[in-house]
């Protein structure tokens, strides 16, 4: 697929669904009508989730570098339409924006600009996906890839998190990281889904409440970060995932809803 296919898949999508400003969402709550924001129609015309962030999908970087090529074109045309240098979201932006102003922009942007291909994407494996905690965000896409490389390798979470200590890391770094780990693992990227989140979950939750602890001036951690001060502490290497989940839960305990969860992953 290439840009300017996705633009008029944009385009029919809009049609066929309605179009809602992104001035007309008021306190995050939609109008009382159908209808897709501008962003929403992209994703649905590359294939994506809904909601997705593309730090979802395995093809993530080549992924944004075309979103990036294919907004500066549409930013390109708002800028031509409105007179000024503006971006596309701002132009479209107002309440009042009807859906033959969109549909301008986009044929402005697929008849003023060189057509670009866009990967062919695949998501990344989760499993229960509304219960990972971050879902369709970087740490979605982090816990999501953890999860499917230790279902890959079956060594267990404590060696996994020991071996993500050797150095600090962002969180998109260690994304890339975690990447080449699962090339490593499978080539083709043929990874499943973890049977379990439970220890997702809870690593989630410790993660996001030492970051709360901190204080105000320090900036928060990354995800790296975290693996590496926790290691210093007392080492993940070699611990039964047992051990992992109760360290992880001393951290935050996990709410009502998942202690039938944990339960069971201590029993078995």
């Amino acid at each position: 697929m290439n840009s300017h296919e996705v633009l008029k898949a944009v385009q029919v999508s809009l049609n066929e669904k309605g179009f809602i400003p992104y001035g007309a969402v008021k306190l995050g709550k939609r109008p009382n009508e159908d209808g897709l924001l501008f962003h929403e129609a992209v994703r649905t015309a590359l294939g994506m989730k809904f909601d997705d962030s593309f730090y979802m999908y395995w093809e993530w970087q080549s992924l944004a570098t075309s979103l990036n090529v294919m907004w500066n074109a549409l930013d390109d045309s708002a800028s031509r339409i409105t007179g000024r240098r503006t971006t596309a979201v701002a132009s479209i932006f107002e309440e009042t924006t009807n859906i033959e102003e969109v549909i301008a922009l986009l044929t402005d942007a697929i008849s003023n600009s060189s057509s670009i291909d866009f990967p062919v994407i695949s998501r990344r494996p989760t499993k229960s996906e509304p219960a990972v905690r971050f879902a369709g965000k970087m740490l979605g896409a982090l816990f999501a890839t953890l999860g499917s490389l230790e279902e890959a390798r079956s060594s267990g979470y404590g060696d996994l998190f020991s071996s993500l200590t050797d150095k600090p890391r962002t969180n998109e770094e260690l994304l890339l990281y975690l990447d080449e780990m699962c090339r490593t693992a499978n080539p083709t990227l043929d990874l499943n889904p973890p049977k379990s989140i439970v220890i997702l979950r809870a690593l989630g939750r410790a993660f996001e409440e030492t970051n709360k602890q901190r204080a105000g001036d320090v900036p928060d951690m990354t995800l790296s970060e975290f693996f590496i001060e926790t290691e210093e502490t007392a080492n993940w290497a070699g611990l039964s995932d047992s051990v992992v989940l109760k360290r992880l839960l001393a951290m935050s305990s996990e709410d009502k809803a998942g202690e039938k969860a944990i339960s069971k992953f201590l029993a078995e």
